[in-house]
Protein backbone atom coordinates (compact mmCIF):
# COMPACT_ATOMS: atom_id res chain seq x y z
CA UNK A 1 0.00 0.00 0.00
CA UNK A 2 0.86 3.49 -0.79
CA UNK A 3 2.06 5.64 2.54
CA UNK A 4 -0.05 8.09 1.75
CA UNK A 5 -3.02 6.13 2.09
CA UNK A 6 -2.07 4.38 4.85
CA UNK A 7 -1.95 7.85 6.53
CA UNK A 8 -5.33 9.25 5.16
CA UNK A 9 -7.18 5.73 6.30
CA UNK A 10 -5.55 6.28 9.72
CA UNK A 11 -6.26 9.85 10.03
CA UNK A 12 -10.04 8.77 9.00
CA UNK A 13 -10.38 5.42 11.21
CA UNK A 14 -8.54 7.30 14.49
CA UNK A 15 -10.94 9.56 15.31
CA UNK A 16 -13.56 7.23 15.05
CA UNK A 17 -11.99 4.61 16.84
CA UNK A 18 -11.32 7.02 19.83
CA UNK A 19 -15.26 8.34 19.77
CA UNK A 20 -15.72 4.42 19.16
CA UNK A 21 -14.33 3.44 22.26
CA UNK A 22 -15.00 6.83 24.50
CA UNK A 23 -18.41 6.60 23.67
CA UNK A 24 -18.65 2.58 24.40
CA UNK A 25 -16.94 2.63 28.17
CA UNK A 26 -19.44 5.04 29.32
CA UNK A 27 -22.38 3.03 28.16
CA UNK A 28 -20.78 -0.42 29.41
CA UNK A 29 -19.72 1.12 32.63
CA UNK A 30 -23.74 1.68 33.08
CA UNK A 31 -24.79 -1.80 31.77
CA UNK A 32 -22.51 -3.49 34.15
CA UNK A 33 -23.68 -1.89 37.56
CA UNK A 34 -27.29 -2.49 36.15
CA UNK A 35 -26.11 -6.09 34.78
CA UNK A 36 -25.14 -6.71 38.37
CA UNK A 37 -27.28 -4.91 40.43
CA UNK A 38 -30.14 -7.27 38.81
CA UNK A 39 -27.69 -10.64 39.88
CA UNK A 40 -27.41 -9.51 42.94
CA UNK A 41 -31.14 -8.96 43.59
CA UNK A 42 -31.99 -12.24 42.33
CA UNK A 43 -29.75 -13.99 44.26
CA UNK A 44 -30.89 -12.41 47.48
CA UNK A 45 -34.55 -13.66 46.53
CA UNK A 46 -32.76 -16.71 45.50
CA UNK A 47 -31.41 -16.99 49.14
CA UNK A 48 -34.73 -16.25 50.62
CA UNK A 49 -36.52 -19.03 48.79
CA UNK A 50 -34.59 -21.12 49.45
CA UNK A 51 -34.09 -20.02 52.84
CA UNK A 52 -38.13 -20.65 53.20
CA UNK A 53 -37.82 -24.18 51.61
CA UNK A 54 -34.82 -25.11 54.08
CA UNK A 55 -37.01 -24.25 57.07
CA UNK A 56 -40.26 -26.62 55.54
CA UNK A 57 -37.69 -29.25 55.19
CA UNK A 58 -36.29 -28.74 58.88
CA UNK A 59 -40.10 -28.66 59.96
CA UNK A 60 -41.43 -31.94 58.10
CA UNK A 61 -37.96 -33.65 59.46
CA UNK A 62 -38.57 -32.69 62.80
CA UNK A 63 -42.41 -34.18 62.40
CA UNK A 64 -40.62 -37.21 60.75
CA UNK A 65 -38.50 -37.58 63.65
CA UNK A 66 -41.26 -36.44 66.10
CA UNK A 67 -43.09 -39.57 64.99
CA UNK A 68 -40.63 -42.22 64.94
CA UNK A 69 -39.52 -41.20 68.38
CA UNK A 70 -43.27 -41.68 69.97
CA UNK A 71 -43.46 -44.52 67.44
CA UNK A 72 -40.55 -46.09 69.42
CA UNK A 73 -41.46 -45.26 72.70
CA UNK A 74 -44.74 -46.32 71.93
CA UNK A 75 -43.14 -49.89 71.50
CA UNK A 76 -40.57 -49.56 74.06
CA UNK A 77 -44.19 -49.29 76.45
CA UNK A 78 -45.52 -52.26 74.98
CA UNK A 79 -43.03 -54.33 75.21
CA UNK A 80 -42.56 -53.43 78.94
CA UNK A 81 -46.11 -54.00 79.98
CA UNK A 82 -45.81 -57.17 77.69
CA UNK A 83 -42.98 -58.35 80.01
CA UNK A 84 -45.01 -57.20 83.04
CA UNK A 85 -48.21 -59.27 81.23
CA UNK A 86 -45.83 -62.33 81.02
CA UNK A 87 -44.99 -62.60 84.30
CA UNK A 88 -48.23 -62.31 85.51
CA UNK A 89 -49.11 -65.62 82.97
CA UNK A 90 -46.45 -67.37 83.99
CA UNK A 91 -47.80 -66.73 87.49
CA UNK A 92 -51.46 -67.85 86.88
CA UNK A 93 -50.12 -70.89 84.70
CA UNK A 94 -48.08 -72.18 87.49
CA UNK A 95 -49.81 -74.28 90.13
CA UNK A 96 -51.34 -72.59 93.25
CA UNK A 97 -48.20 -73.43 96.15
CA UNK A 98 -48.98 -75.40 98.84
CA UNK A 99 -50.57 -74.50 102.21
CA UNK A 100 -46.88 -74.41 104.11
CA UNK A 101 -45.56 -72.25 101.05
CA UNK A 102 -48.56 -69.88 101.96
CA UNK A 103 -47.72 -69.34 105.14
CA UNK A 104 -43.91 -69.09 104.48
CA UNK A 105 -44.91 -66.60 102.56
CA UNK A 106 -47.27 -64.80 104.61
CA UNK A 107 -44.13 -64.86 106.96
CA UNK A 108 -41.70 -63.27 105.09
CA UNK A 109 -44.24 -60.50 104.24
CA UNK A 110 -44.93 -59.77 107.45
CA UNK A 111 -41.21 -59.36 108.21
CA UNK A 112 -40.27 -57.65 105.47
CA UNK A 113 -43.02 -54.81 106.47
CA UNK A 114 -41.47 -54.34 109.94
Amino acid sequence: MDPKVVQALAEMIGPSLALLIFGAVPISIVFMNKYFKLKSREMELDAELHGREMESRLRTMEARQGATESAITALANGLSIGRANTGQQRSLMESPPDESEQVRLLALQRNQQK
